[in-house]
């Protein structure tokens, strides 16, 4: 099944449900997934990263922003 990333998902729930979503990831400048980065919600990757997070997670999902 596969799992609508909403702002609140985390790194790991993400790559758990898609794994091909890590390539997404790296390119968006998350330079590794650990034991930290594993537990960020997507609302903390764009903060980190500077993107829009409800962009981030239509793009995640595969829709348009």
């Amino acid at each position: 099944m596969k799992l609508n990333i909403e702002r609140k998902t985390t790194v790991g729930q993400a790559l758990a449900a898609e794994p091909r979503l890590y390539g997404a990831l790296l390119s968006l400048g998350l330079c590794c997934v650990d034991e930290n980065t594993v537990m960020w919600t997507m609302e903390r990757l764009a903060q980190e990263v500077g993107v829009d997070a409800d962009g981030l997670c239509a793009a995640l999902n595969g829709k348009q922003p």
